[in-house]
């Protein structure tokens, strides 16, 4: 059943290091016979998970240990394992800090109100280890499930968030600012709108300005019309939906085949392009990786 497998899961996060035996003989836990095998967060098998520096922070007379992690891009996963590693409550709302006392994690998925929650920072998950002897500065409750650090230790606390969400968050700026690349003519730019901005389509893309000079005055009308209304009520909230939650789905490459780029290279072939023209064209999203495709026209 459902509760079944939501205890399970749980069980294997909470109890994952007792599981794997850490310091000491591993556990078995069997639910209706079937073991619960463990699940380490921090998915530290993979080659790109990126393992920061441990920290050893001193608070009165006892040693913190505080290890970063960046979990890897779902470009680098299979669909499998990004979603088992998304957790129940998913990649946003499991990031943050995950507190180990005596090998157990008490609570998980939180930033304690020092950082926002963020989909730039969704690969963040920030280990902290505590003795059993600081329940009272961490504000541990007597049912070991709350937990709230005191001041004397908030500080070291945003001094890593600092660090480590902004190395956290390269995986999706480097990958955002790919619009801003002034190397390549693309079909979508960034338009300033005094302190403001918008999505917009780039009417200096050459296949654009050419399609300009065919068309009748009426048609452009109906076109731009269409293209403002495309850019106006473009559905920023579902494709930001669905990234979150299946990336590996999206596949808004295959809008455009190889075979229709194929025969727009012919007919630009048969319409006598002036070389101004074709280094333009080699400079598109379409032809930056099929240079050959339209040099030789």
């Amino acid at each position: 059943t459902d509760i079944i497998d939501q205890v399970r899961k749980h069980l294997a996060l909470v109890f994952h290091r007792f599981l794997e035996g850490a310091d000491q003989k591993a556990v078995k836990i069997r639910i209706n016979n079937n073991p619960v095998f463990p699940f380490n967060p921090f998915n530290l098998s993979h080659p790109a998970t990126q393992q920061l520096q441990l920290e050893k922070i001193k608070i009165y007379s006892s040693d913190v240990y505080v290890q970063p992690f960046i979990l890897p891009h779902h470009s680098k996963l299979s669909q499998k394992e990004y979603e088992f590693y998304a957790t129940e409550e998913g990649y946003i709302k499991s990031q943050g800090f995950y507190l180990y006392r005596g090998n157990r994690i008490l609570i998980y998925g939180t930033w304690w109100n020092l950082h926002k929650t963020v989909d730039a920072h969704k690969l963040v998950r920030i280990k902290i280890d505590i003795p059993n002897d600081m329940d009272a500065l961490w504000g541990i409750d007597i049912k070991k499930s709350i937990a709230r650090p005191a001041e004397i230790i908030k500080n070291d606390l945003r001094r890593i968030i600092g660090r480590v969400t902004e190395i956290g968050s390269k995986p999706f700026t480097g990958r955002g600012r790919k619009i801003e690349d002034k190397t390549v003519i693309q079909f979508w730019e960034i338009l300033p709108i005094n302190d403001d901005f918008r999505f917009a389509v780039n009417q200096h893309h050459p296949l654009y300005t050419d399609l300009q000079n065919e068309m009748t005055t009426i048609g452009l009308e109906k076109l731009d019309i269409y293209l403002k209304g495309l850019q106006a009520y473009l559905p920023i909230d579902a494709i930001q939906f669905k990234l979150q939650n299946s990336p590996h789905q999206l596949k808004q490459q295959s809008a455009i085949t190889e075979k229709d780029i194929e025969e727009l290279t012919l007919r630009l072939r048969n319409a006598g392009l002036s070389q101004a023209y074709i280094d333009d064209l080699l400079k598109t999203e379409i032809y930056k990786n099929r240079q050959d495709l339209i040099r030789d026209a």
